[in-house]
């Protein structure tokens, strides 16, 4: 599944600075991320390492200083970004919660 980078700013009500028409094909921590995904960076600190990540597009707060890559901005860069790990994941509802018919 892959969404545009738009319609993620839309989801979490950021504020998207680059190329809305990306597409995005998953989310994964910073040192992690890789092409096609988009990863997250909450605090000034780990701007450096948002900079040579290999993520196409970061969610981040605005403390955070403009980088090369696109990136949306919000006040709870957290929030948001277990927000968009939620689109592509989706909650199971088909978890069977009981005993097994099959124990003994």
């Amino acid at each position: 599944m892959s969404v545009r980078l738009a319609e993620l700013a839309e989801l979490v009500g950021g504020a998207l600075s680059g190329d809305g028409s990306l597409l995005i094909t998953g989310a994964a921590p910073l040192g992690q991320a890789g092409p096609g995904q988009i990863t997250f960076a909450d605090r000034k600190g780990l701007t450096e390492q948002l900079a040579i990540c290999q993520a196409t597009a970061a969610v981040v707060s605005d403390e955070i200083c403009p980088l090369q890559m696109p990136v949306i901005r919000v006040s709870d860069p957290r929030r948001a970004f277990a927000d968009i790990v939620q689109r592509f994941r989706p909650l199971r509802t088909d978890i069977a919660v009981g005993v097994s018919e099959l124990a003994a």
